[in-house]
């Protein structure tokens, strides 16, 4: 974990400093990428002033990806 109490979700990377894309890496980066569609999602709604729902959503969406962090770090041994 790091300071902010987050797990660390550097890559891998080999020893030229390619980062390694593997399953972990690439479910990470999935997680990463549905956070970002239901973040905007989520402000959306927020903007056109549907407060609940945003807020919703935003929290599902913190949630799985602080589980998705959680994840890779524990198949990173970290």
């Amino acid at each position: 974990m790091t300071g902010s109490g987050r797990p660390d979700t550097s890559p891998l990377r080999t020893e030229s400093g390619a980062i390694v894309v593997d399953d972990a890496q690439r479910r990470l980066d999935e997680a990463r990428a549905v956070y970002r569609r239901q973040y905007d999602r989520g402000f959306s709604l927020s903007e056109r002033g549907f407060d609940v729902p945003a807020q919703a959503i935003l929290d599902d969406a913190n949630t799985a990806l602080r589980i998705a962090e959680h994840v890779y770090a524990a198949a990173r041994g970290r």
